[in-house]
């Protein structure tokens, strides 16, 4: 945090910000390296610098020098990476915020498990070492591993504690180090490359809900559950390894990507199944699925334009699919019609925003909304600008089901919810990048329920996923493009039936 600023807040308000700071910090991956000339000299004057702190350690790197050089390598680029990072700061009622605040933590943990069978090869003794010399040397500052919140006290009366990793932060004198050897904080992604990472399967267990110091309650991602190398996960990386590979190739542009990986949610350490979530996410800070989708338009690959392909009602076009054959009668479906321009416009309400919020709230929680949430009464307001607070949940219910009576029969009828559909989507989008890789050379990135494809592939890409939808739930979905871009593909509205190939993928979501 900027040193006069900070100093001219109080002392609770300059914790409250160094809090938002250390909270958002970037998790370090340790698998940078340096690719240019520029970026070598760098690694070496730095190490040079850890070199002469160490001699006052009586330590003689010897055959370790690589290794030692390798490391310093995988920290330094992290940390410059966290520092180029920019966080929005909350308001805070009385003072004069900057819109943001260039925070630059990052975080790695200490404990043998985060060493042990990791994607990096960096030695838990190594980081240690040099991130001691790099302390010493002036190059990073570091807040000790930290309890938030633990001065505040619950509606309970109870002290509460949220422990974290410690923290570190790159120096000025690391930053103008940079810049003297030509590396300025707009370059750093030209000097330094990642390594593809060797884990790209996660599971996670069941999020939970948790009591907060204010009284309210927050919803926290389940953790991570380690799992064996057997034959199943591999299995489930190879494809993911092969789409990563191929897009290291592409000269991705206008949004940071890096490799991907594929959690699945609602896991059972005692007996693992991947049969819930599955969604791709792009590792790695500020990755381009946290850009709006205004700023996912400047995207290019190899210099060539894109667009965003979206799956228009997703999950409600996926539970009419699904529910098939509960829906159909001698005259056609009859609980609700598919095929409407909007699934989502109702009567007498100001946007189709209202109801996706309730359907979003319903599938979520898999049964009949009573109130609106915290975080779509939020979403609702960025996106339109008015209150969904005006619109009763009640009748909004009424009318979502009145339109759409399929919902209905999902949350009384079958015991699946939100991360069931992300399974069977996520294998949509997955099946579709790879057919596209195999099939055609076309790269793709995906969004959850979106790609992003070359404007010049778009037909093909939509095709293709048109076919994908198909097979996997019994009816053809609405796409859309991004705004902005013309190209003449058409959606036809039939209902062919599944490949034997998504029944199994199926069975596993025990549809």
């Amino acid at each position: 945090m900027n040193k006069a600023f900070k100093s001219s807040l109080d002392a609770e308000t300059a914790n409250a910000l160094l809090t938002t700071g250390l909270k958002s910090a970037m998790h370090m991956t340790l698998l940078g390296h340096p690719v240019s000339a520029a970026s070598m000299a760098f690694v070496e004057a730095v190490a040079d610098l850890l070199l002469t702190q160490e001699q006052g350690q009586r330590r003689d790197r010897g055959k370790q020098l690589p290794k030692f050089k390798a490391t310093i390598s995988a920290i330094v680029i992290d940390l410059l990476n966290a520092a180029a990072r920019r966080v929005i700061v909350p308001q805070i009622s009385g003072v004069v915020v900057p819109e943001a605040l260039t925070y630059g933590w990052a975080y790695h943990g200490r404990h043998t498990e985060y060493f042990r069978n990791a994607d990096h090869d960096v030695s838990k003794r190594l980081f240690a070492d040099c991130i001691d010399d790099f302390e010493r040397a002036g190059l990073l500052e570091r807040e000790k591993g930290i309890s938030f919140q633990s001065k505040l006290t619950g509606s309970d009366g109870k002290k509460y504690e949220t422990h974290k990793a410690t923290r570190y932060r790159a120096t000025d004198a690391l930053a103008k180090l940079a810049e003297a050897h030509g590396i300025s904080s707009g370059g750093y992604r030209t000097h330094f490359k990642y390594d593809l990472p060797r884990t790209v399967i996660e599971l996670r267990e069941p999020s939970e809900w948790k009591d907060q110091p204010n009284g309210s309650r927050k919803k926290e991602k389940g953790k991570r559950i380690r799992l064996a190398p057997t034959p199943e996960v591999e299995a489930l990386s190879q494809p993911i390894k092969e789409l990563n590979a191929f897009l290291s190739a592409v000269k991705i542009e206008g949004g940071l990507h890096w490799a991907f990986r594929r959690i699945f949610n609602d896991g059972d350490k005692s007996k693992p199944a991947f049969n819930k979530g599955g969604r791709l996410y792009s590792s790695g800070p500020d990755s381009y699925q946290q850009d709006s989708k205004e700023t996912r338009r400047s995207i290019t690959f190899d210099g060539q334009p894109t667009c965003e392909i979206d799956i228009r009602s997703s999950f409600l076009t996926l539970i009419y699919g699904l529910c098939r054959h509960h829906c159909l009668d001698e005259e056609g479906y009859s609980l609700g019609n598919p095929h409407e321009e909007d699934l989502y416009s109702l009567p007498d309400t100001e946007s189709r925003s209202v109801g996706k919020a309730w359907f979003t709230i319903a599938i979520g929680l898999h049964s009949m909304p009573v109130k609106w949430s915290a975080a779509r009464v939020k979403d609702y307001r960025e996106e339109t600008g008015g209150n969904l607070k005006k619109y009763r949940v009640a009748e909004v219910a009424e009318k979502m089901l009145s339109k759409h009576p399929v919902i209905g029969y999902w949350l009384s009828q079958t015991d699946r919810n939100s991360k069931d559909l992300q399974f069977i989507e996520s294998n949509i989008i997955l099946n579709t990048m790879l057919r596209l890789k195999r099939s055609y050379g076309i790269p793709a990135l995906p969004v959850h329920d979106s790609l992003i494809v070359k404007t010049q592939d778009a037909e093909v890409a939509a095709g293709v996923l048109k076919a994908e939808f198909e097979c996997m739930a019994d009816i053809i979905p609405c796409l859309s493009l991004s705004k902005g871009t013309s190209v003449g593909f058409e959606i036809d509205r039939v209902r062919p039936l599944r490949t034997q190939e998504q029944e199994a993928l199926l069975d596993a979501a025990n549809f």
